[in-house]
């Protein structure tokens, strides 16, 4: 039976029907000129990557799983660039095999047509809709190897990422770019209705109901809560990863706002010998 799609609105009315191929080369995921210096980094990181462990190993995975649609447009200019999915996929030498968990139904499907292209030229590639965390712990990482390096891209908005899906990648031979979203964890503090949320992408309760307290009494700016935060999750990370880093911090640009801070955890020095150093 043919699937419908919700495709869009007309004078408030969704519209349903089978998705064309310009339909899904329309869709774009909205961002801020601040993340091209994210897809920049991450080039950067992939590409020593892939050098070192190609060297000696036969199979190595790249993990997106936040993959959105597999393109960006700027707003500020309207440019479109490529996201994470196909800057891993332009890889020289690439990645043995790819896995991409997007939740997003429209995203999901504008994904599925962006790496058509690459699956017809013989990549091995995995779209898997749904919530990252259950399809990552279930249907994915158990089906991968131990001794099998990964290179994990998790880039959440806020609070989707849970502790539980990090703490897996120490089990292996992982290493793990994060986004650690400050607006999206702040925004969610002191907040009863959100409390389990932040717990579980934490993986404490403890520390976050000390953090709750102080904010309720004032006791915290909003430089110190961000500060705060960021130390309690690279703690947490650092009871499991033996190499921790924060690669950068990004602000937009009139510095009014800080975004995110990008983490780096490994339990292997099979890349970044002289980048990364241990903080």
């Amino acid at each position: 039976m043919l699937e419908l799609i919700q495709i869009g609105r007309i004078a408030g009315v969704i519209v349903y029907g089978k998705r064309s191929k310009m339909d899904l080369e329309g869709i774009y995921r909205p961002a801020g000129s601040w993340v091209t210096h994210k897809r920049n980094l991450l080039r950067e990181l992939l590409q020593d990557y892939t050098n070192e462990v190609s060297k000696n190993f036969k199979k190595y995975y790249y993990i997106d799983a936040f993959a959105g649609p597999g393109k960006n447009r700027i707003e500020e200019t309207g440019e479109k660039i490529d996201g994470s999915p196909l800057i891993a996929l332009k890889m020289k030498p690439p990645f043995t095999n790819y896995v991409f968990t997007e939740i997003d139904s429209d995203c999901y499907h504008a994904l599925c047509n962006r790496v058509q292209k690459f699956q017809s030229q013989g990549f091995k590639i995995k779209v898997l809709r749904g919530d990252c965390n259950k399809v990552l712990l279930e249907e994915v990482l158990p089906k991968i190897p131990p001794n099998t390096p990964i290179f994990a891209f998790l880039d959440p908005e806020g609070l989707e990422l849970k502790w539980e899906t990090v703490k897996e990648f120490s089990n292996r031979m992982a290493t793990i770019l994060i986004t650690f979203s400050t607006q999206g964890v702040m925004r969610c503090l002191p907040r009863e209705e959100t409390s389990e949320a932040v717990n579980q992408f934490f993986g404490t309760s403890r520390e976050i109901e000390e953090i709750n307290r102080k904010c309720d009494l004032g006791m915290l700016s909003s430089p110190k809560l961000r500060y705060t935060l960021l130390q309690l999750y690279k703690s947490q990370l650092a009871k499991y990863f033996k190499y921790i880093n924060n690669l950068c911090s990004v602000w937009t640009e009139d510095y009014s706002t800080h975004l995110y801070y990008l983490l780096f955890a490994s339990n292997h020095d099979l890349i970044f010998r002289s980048r990364i150093r241990n903080r």
